[in-house]
């Protein structure tokens, strides 16, 4: 490596670190979309309605109000009840923080792909994930997820994997797609890796969902029996993967 590449890295990862910094610094910290996990979880926590808009939390929960989203948070409730921990601390507080974490979770993801500490927070610089770590968004969480699954289905940890892919599916639908190109690491794990996507998401999601539920009857039916019946889809999948894997084969 030339002493010129390094000092380009260096001056990418000095740019775009001091200008994230900068960006944690109130008032520019309540626009983040932080904010939309972080209030749905003081909503859970004081028992308000999770389909509040965002807004109104904000004027309720935050020093300076912002209008960035005058709508309910899109996330499922789940998210809610896993960012209960971020409410142990002020908001202002907590960005500075979350965008420590991502730092890490990149460098990590970075050594993981052989870069070094350097040339990964080089790539903050990149656009599109400057912009993600800027607002605060749960990507970097969910790579080092979906990697970690990736990991250990190529080591032959399908359980671990299965577990890592969908406790990442449960933050995000997406990267359920990750199990399309899994037999080509190994095919014996997919059955066991898809059976633990499936069980984690649904039965994860129908928890935290059908609680939050429970003050709009109109929607607490329909919601019930859809999550009965991916539930019923998960159970038929986990029989019908322990009969193949119990069946003798045919010489």
């Amino acid at each position: 490596m030339t002493r010129r590449l390094r000092m380009t890295q260096a001056c990418l990862a000095g740019i775009a670190l001091g200008s994230l910094i900068a960006g944690t610094l109130p008032p520019r910290s309540y626009n983040k979309d932080l904010q939309v996990q972080y209030l749905s979880a003081r909503a859970l926590r004081d028992g308000i309605d999770l389909f509040t808009p965002v807004s109104e939390l904000a004027a309720r929960y935050l020093p300076a109000t912002t209008d960035t989203f005058p709508h309910p948070g899109p996330h499922p409730p789940v998210l809610a009840v896993l960012s209960v921990p971020l409410t142990l601390l002020p908001f202002a507080v907590i960005v500075p923080l979350w965008l420590g974490l991502n730092l890490v979770l990149l460098t990590t993801v970075g050594r993981w792909l052989g870069l070094s500490r350097r040339a990964s927070l080089a790539l903050a610089a990149w656009p599109p994930l400057w912009c993600l770590l800027y607002i605060g968004q749960l990507e970097l969480l969910i790579l080092t997820l979906a990697l970690l699954g990736w990991r250990c289905a190529a080591a032959g940890r399908d359980g671990r994997a299965g577990s890592w892919l969908g406790l990442a599916a449960v933050l995000k639908l997406y990267p359920v797609f990750l199990l399309v190109p899994l037999p080509s690491v190994n095919s014996r794990i997919w059955p066991r890796s898809a059976q633990r996507v499936s069980f984690a998401t649904t039965s994860m999601s129908c928890r935290a969902w059908l609680p939050s539920m429970t003050t709009r009857d109109s929607t607490a039916r329909p919601m019930e029996r859809c999550c009965a019946c991916l539930a019923g889809r998960t159970t038929s999948l986990r029989s019908s993967t322990r009969q193949t894997s119990s069946s003798p084969r045919r010489s």
